[in-house]
């Protein structure tokens, strides 16, 4: 089958059976093209020749062009619903992307207010006005028990 019958197929997999979003099924489509492309260029044409060094070896050369660790993620996990649909279509017996591990996303510390900051909030409070002892103490304990804004 050929590649552009074979997208056309996920696609409306994508879409009917998974209830993608159009931005994910377009950024899947995407990637999944990528992959083909590059599966075309190292002369691969059946899909049931992929190994798992080739897809080892695209992913190592989008992070080597600088491709982020979640945009690589979404790489891999569009390369693995491609192929788990091809599997379910028997298109393919075996899955090469099976054994391949998503790169772990850098986690972030939260940015926090400073000590002098906080003061200047809580100070801020008007005592004199009706609610403003209620008012400083919900900040005081805020600021003590440690909640985010969202809470």
């Amino acid at each position: 089958m050929k590649n552009d019958e074979l997208l056309l197929q996920y696609k409306s997999h994508l879409i009917f059976e998974k209830n993608l979003s159009e931005n994910s099924v377009d950024g899947y489509i995407r990637d999944v093209e990528r992959l083909l492309n590059y599966l075309q260029r190292i002369g691969i044409k059946e899909q049931q020749d992929v190994k798992p060094r080739h897809i080892h070896r695209l992913i190592r050369s989008l992070s080597e062009i600088g491709l982020s660790a979640s945009s690589l993620a979404r790489n891999i996990s569009a390369f693995r619903s491609f192929y788990l649909f091809l599997l379910g279509e028997k298109i393919i017996k075996s899955d090469p992307t099976v054994n391949i591990d998503r790169p772990k996303a850098p986690r972030y510390l939260p940015s926090v207010l400073t000590y002098d900051e906080i003061m200047k909030i809580i100070n801020a409070v008007n005592l004199k006005g009706r609610f403003g002892l209620r008012d400083r103490a919900m900040l005081e304990t805020m600021y003590a028990s440690g909640l985010r804004v969202s809470e």
